[in-house]
């Protein structure tokens, strides 16, 4: 029997399993989080319901078992995602708002915020943590890396995104070097395997060996589908990075660029199937809250270089404060869930205060430590609103803000600005293809953000089609939304830039790979420092001074 013909069959057991289970009056749930970057909303056979030409079986099936959330809503950019889910907190507040720089700048999301495996471990010891995949939070500094922020282990990449089969990686000012990483170790095992299944059967392994006697974390954050150069999936050097299976199963779409992407997107909807077989086989399903979650739109299509997303039906693409740069999906699968598709308006920086609502669900202890006022999260316990599908307690989202640029929503309205530039000029319909989604409001009345705010009923106007700004009866509106924006705006941390440190490129160390290069006695600091070059050298002085006074 073929792999992807057992999971299948599993995914089908598992629908029998779910829909008869009832779980024990008191456990320690299992908490297991799966993300992938770059695939656009409409990629997903559940979303497009067979209309579309991506296909993704597996994820496909767990939809049929899990909660869709209709009105989910990620960061503009992957970075920026991974920040708010693992934090709770609004990337503007920590000063991720971007994508990451060179990877030669000293940058990270500060040590001074905790993390979701440390305020697990905080609410119950016993929980073991895994982290799988691209890291993408900052690793100049060993205080930064995932085991020193509350993961047990740790395998993957430290970069957004490097070759999927040589595991080389190059940031935006190409200084390339060697990305894959056991722990703190380079690991060049790896070399010549697909990283989607590489991720995929470390994932597995981890469940596999895991005491089910313990509460399980597994964090595995998928590249997705992204590749350097997109385009040159024309070229046959490059369609070698994916397995030919992968382009076997996507065969039915004649573009090259699509193609290549679609077939990135089978290898994490392949991999996928095989985590959840693997919690069956190994009985922790049951007991177990999974989340899938996209983290940004895709790159659309005709708007984002050399890509081949799909955001239908909406406007935008990743880096945008579109609806197709922010509207993600996600599902959910618990025993305490139907197979539903509530409307509470989600933020992605809502999952830590909803997880904790849940444990204490499952558990009967309060977990004070997330759910107490000096966290200061922006995120929203949202379990009462999925498990009743009630009004939901959340009415507004900043999608982005930095500057005069921003994305808001607030009830039904939505504000787009970008007079500073700072969100991506991508401000078409991408990529049309087949979808179910109504558009609603047919009159087209268009906007240039970087004029004027545009504004938009978003409950009619899903597509931002029609700009209502310049109707006078909405000036009240967009008044009120732009002092929103503007009082939000004074609790932004800005970011300075930085300068790259050559002690960082890859070059310059034995193994020509990304790794640390600052001693972490200097790990508090971040490019949000007002002088972080002065204050840099002060601590390498300080440093050589205390080596002189005790060698």
């Amino acid at each position: 029997m073929s792999g992807s013909v057992k999971t299948e069959m599993v995914l089908a057991q598992l629908l029998t399993l779910c829909s008869g289970f009832i779980a024990a009056s008191s456990y320690t749930p299992h908490i297991i989080i799966i993300t992938v970057d770059d695939i656009g909303h409409n990629d997903f056979g559940f979303i497009h319901k067979g209309m579309g030409d991506a296909r993704t079986p597996y994820i496909d099936r767990f939809s049929e078992v899990s909660m869709s959330l209709q009105n989910y809503y990620v960061m503009p950019n992957g970075h920026s995602t991974r920040s708010a889910l693992l934090t709770g907190k609004h990337p503007a507040h920590l000063g991720t708002q971007f994508e990451p720089m060179d990877a030669t700048v000293p940058y990270g999301l500060g040590t001074d915020h905790l993390l979701l495996p440390k305020y697990l471990k905080e609410i119950n010891p016993k929980y073991k943590t895994h982290a799988v995949g691209q890291w993408d939070l900052g690793f100049y500094t060993k205080s930064l890396l995932p085991t020193s922020r509350g993961y047990d282990t740790f395998y993957g990449s430290y970069l957004t995104y490097g070759n999927y089969l040589t595991h080389q990686a190059k940031d935006q000012s190409d200084h390339e070097g060697f990305d894959l990483h056991d722990g703190l170790d380079v690991d060049e095992s790896g070399v010549g395997t697909f990283k989607t299944e590489l991720y995929g059967t470390k994932a597995v392994d981890i469940i596999k060996n895991h005491d089910d006697k313990d509460p399980l974390h597994l964090y595995v954050a998928f590249q997705g589908a992204q590749i350097d150069d997109l385009d040159q999936c024309k070229d046959s050097e490059k369609r070698k990075q994916i397995p030919v299976e992968y382009y076997r199963a996507v065969s039915h779409v004649d573009d090259p660029t699509r193609q290549c992407y679609l077939a990135l997107v089978k290898a994490i909807d392949q991999q996928f199937g095989r985590i959840i077989e693997a919690l069956k086989d190994h009985l922790l399903i049951a007991n177990s809250v999974v989340v899938f979650t996209t983290t940004s739109g895709g790159p659309a299509a005709g708007g984002y270089d050399f890509n081949a997303a799909s955001n239908s039906p909406y406007r935008g693409s990743k880096l945008t404060g579109w609806e197709g740069g922010v509207k993600g999906v996600a599902l959910i699968f618990n025993d305490m869930f139907t197979n539903s598709i509530p409307t509470c308006i989600f933020h992605v920086a809502d999952w830590i205060p909803t997880l904790a609502s849940m444990y204490q669900k499952a558990t009967g202890t309060a977990p004070t430590v997330v759910l107490k006022p000096e966290a200061k999260l922006y995120g929203i316990d949202q379990f009462n609103c999925l498990l009743t599908d009630g009004p939901s307690v959340r009415n507004s989202i900043m999608h982005f803000v930095y500057g005069d640029s921003a994305s808001f929503t607030k009830f039904e309205y939505k504000v787009v600005t970008n007079a500073d530039g700072y969100l991506a000029d991508m401000n078409e319909w991408y990529s049309i293809s087949e979808t179910d989604v109504a558009c609603g409001q047919a009159n087209t009345l268009t906007c240039n953000p970087k004029q004027a705010p545009c504004l938009f009923n978003i409950a009619l106007d899903p597509c931002e089609k029609r700009n209502i700004a310049p109707l006078s009866n909405n000036d009240v509106i967009l008044r009120n939304m732009m002092e929103d924006i503007s009082k939000f705006n004074e609790s932004v941390k800005y970011t300075t830039s930085s300068v790259a440190d050559e002690k960082g490129d890859p070059q310059y160390n034995k193994l020509i790979a990304w790794q640390p290069w600052v001693d972490s006695g200097c790990s508090s600091l971040t490019p949000q420092s007002l002088n972080f070059v002065y204050v840099l050298s002060i601590c390498a002085f300080s440093l050589l001074y205390m080596q002189a006074m005790y060698s």
